[in-house]
């Protein structure tokens, strides 16, 4: 799991106010631009509208792709016709519509916007290869049903290869096997998973211009993809081969590369550029760029996430290539200024805008249904916009100091506190413990809605149905487990220019707490000062290593952990002991499969996430999100007060000298 680092100084990231970033469409006329392209990324399931955090703390809502659709539509009037629309990849995963992941749902909602192109993300792979092809399968069957009349997105990915032969053999690749015009390499276009009807490149015209375009999974991107067992090519050189493929055999005048390989590795790709490449539609990072970046002769661009801007990039032809119109590159804000929604408005804004929230509409109705998502979980009566809570004061789980982003949060935040009581309120466990990279929002001030709950821990799926939302299991872990827990949470989490951050791996906890020591960057714990917390006594009492502690995580958690937790116990000198479930009386761990992607390894762990805590004598499933749901109805109303920077309960507590 990688750390979380400083972004670089020329971007901005996407929690800034988006006001300042963009143009309200009435300050434009006709694009004088040869080409201008419509960019999206990083959508993430964000069909509606989605909460931003201000300088003051207050919340702003904004985006939505009914917003966007009006954005575009208006966008297009004034191109003229010279224009593209393309979205960088994960589209999914999110929000309660990735229950509709695997009907299409997303695409769907790609193509009424109007996409012509998109490629896959790190999250289109959270519930398996399979679950891309039944989605754009799905999509396809399905735009009949939802009233969907435009044709969907070609999807475009050049470097995810098939991994083995008919024989299940691993099959060995090189560069050399990197070949455009052959689409039997290609996962999503041939073999297994041939019926999602992917393509290497295409090649399209605009204004008279030839434009190609292919797409790329990058590696720390699909590092991410534990569910996933494809093999991944190289970004850089894929795209030199493609790039020179489309511009010295095809003639293209313009080739672009839409990449989900985040921030740097798209620079570094653009670094290797051998000439021939000319724009980078950025995706993975979330970051919304003031400006397009140049690199090498590349431009690259990337317009944040949540559908909450509409990237605009205008380029403009020279004899040395392809050049930036600046005037009319920028971020569109999706704010209320696109909400048109009156049935009176002619106009091709409000009518795309009525499109979209038509779609949207019946996604919802979906939701709700009578055996629908919600009422599986037994939350008969709720909506995602059903409100929870009141929060009075918000809690961005970023962190900054002087402008400068340091990722997660390591100490204890009021957010990390509230996902972790949460988990130990529903659960009935003393222990709870969760993944920071697994926390995908922020508490915003104002209203707590369903939806609110499950953005914070929209990420994993069910051990039981695969359904959306990660598991909670609830189960005894050993002490020698848990020191594991809390040495692996320092060692994922770091220090750089005196503020200690976390990363991906670092495993926020609630009831636990240990003694840390930070130094050179790192953090180390002290596995001896290790101490639980004791809600009956309102004690903390010294880790007992024999002990069984019951536990509450995500499934998702374990998928991770399965892998880790024998090393990290093997290095604390307690011998090679399993991610498993503990009998105290016997000493010993449950026998779990070690392929944590089969069916076995699901149905192991599925009898542990159902009928537990607060759902004891049910047939439910509780799922972390609906934890937190759970909790926050639990708060009459208002979120307490304890849940402040100067209240929670630290759990990383500084070593004494």
């Amino acid at each position: 799991m990688r750390k979380w680092y400083k972004l670089n100084l020329l971007l901005v990231p996407f929690m800034l106010s988006a006001g300042s970033l963009s143009v309200s469409a009435e300050e434009s006329t006709s694009y004088k631009s040869d080409v201008v392209l419509f960019l999206t990324n990083d959508i993430h399931s964000n069909l509606g509208t989605s909460k931003i955090m201000n300088e003051d703390g207050s919340t702003t809502e904004i985006g939505g792709v009914a917003r966007l659709a009006a954005a575009l539509a208006e966008e297009r009037e004034k191109s003229e016709g010279k224009y593209l629309t393309l979205d960088g990849g994960d589209y999914s995963q999110g929000t309660p519509y990735q229950d509709g992941y695997q009907d299409g749902w997303e695409i769907m909602a790609l193509a009424a916007l109007e996409c012509d192109y998109t490629t896959l993300g790190n999250h289109e792979f959270d519930v398996g290869d399979q679950a891309v092809e039944n989605s754009w399968a799905a999509a396809e069957k399905n735009s009949a049903v939802y009233k969907v009349t435009d044709e969907l997105p070609s999807l475009i990915i050049s470097n995810m290869f098939v991994k083995y032969d008919e024989n299940g053999n691993v099959i060995e690749y090189t560069e050399e096997d990197i070949d455009p015009e052959d689409l039997s390499t290609n996962a999503f276009a041939s073999g297994e998973y041939a019926e999602t009807g992917a393509f290497n490149y295409d090649i399209t015209e605009v204004n008279g211009y030839k434009i190609g375009l292919f797409g790329l999974e990058g590696e720390t991107s699909y590092g991410y993809c534990k569910n996933s067992d494809l093999t991944r090519m190289d970004s850089a050189a894929t795209a030199n081969i493609y790039a020179k493929f489309l511009k010295e055999e095809k003639g293209c005048d313009m080739v672009i590369a839409i990449s989900h390989c985040g921030d740097a590795e798209d620079q570094a790709i653009a670094e290797a550029s051998e000439g021939y490449l000319d724009v980078i539609q950025s995706a993975h990072s979330h970051t919304a760029y003031t400006e397009p970046l140049i690199v090498n002769d590349v431009i690259i661009y990337s317009t944040g996430c949540y559908s909450q801007h509409l990237g605009v990039l205008g380029l403009h032809r020279t004899e040395d290539g392809w050049s930036v119109e600046a005037d009319e590159s920028r971020l569109i804000a999706l704010t209320q200024d696109y909400d048109k929604a009156d049935e009176k408005d002619p106009s091709a804004a409000a009518e795309a805008y009525r499109k979209l929230d038509r779609l949207v509409e019946q996604f919802d109705e979906a939701l709700v249904a009578e055996n629908g998502y919600f009422s599986k979980l037994g939350l008969e009566g709720v909506t995602s916009d059903t409100v929870v809570m009141t929060v009075e004061n918000g809690c961005n789980y970023i962190q900054e100091k002087d402008g400068q982003q340091y990722g997660y949060t390591y100490i204890q935040s009021p957010l990390t506190a509230f996902i972790g009581d949460a988990f130990n309120y529903a659960s009935g466990s003393q222990v709870s413990f969760f993944f920071g990279g697994y926390v995908r929002s922020s508490l915003f001030e104002g209203d707590f809605t369903v939806a609110d709950a499950f953005n914070i821990q929209s990420t994993g799926e069910s051990a039981i149905d695969h359904s959306a939302g990660s598991s909670l299991v609830t189960c005894n872990l050993s002490g020698r487990q848990l020191a594991a827990i809390c040495t692996f949470d320092a060692m994922c989490s770091g220090e750089a220019d005196g503020v200690l951050y976390g990363g991906a791996g670092t495993l926020h906890s609630s009831n636990m707490r240990y003694e840390y020591t930070a130094a050179d960057g790192t953090i180390s714990c002290d596995v001896n000062t290790i101490e639980i917390y004791d809600p009956q006594t309102q004690t903390w009492n010294p880790l007992e290593l024999d002990k069984a502690y019951l536990c509450s995580f995500t499934f998702e958690s374990t998928q991770n952990l399965v892998s880790y937790m024998p090393a990290l116990t093997e290095g604390l000198g307690y011998g090679a002991i399993p991610f498993a479930p503990y009998e105290e009386e016997t000493g010993t761990y449950a026998e779990v499969p070690t392929d944590n992607t089969s069916e076995e390894y699901y149905e192991f762990w599925a009898p542990y996430c159902k009928g537990t805590g607060i759902l004891e004598g049910t047939d439910y499933e509780l799922k972390s999100w609906t934890a937190l749901y759970y909790y926050a109805e639990s708060m009459n109303g208002t979120l307490s007060d304890y849940y402040t920077p100067e209240n929670v309960m630290q759990t990383r507590i500084p070593a004494k000298n």
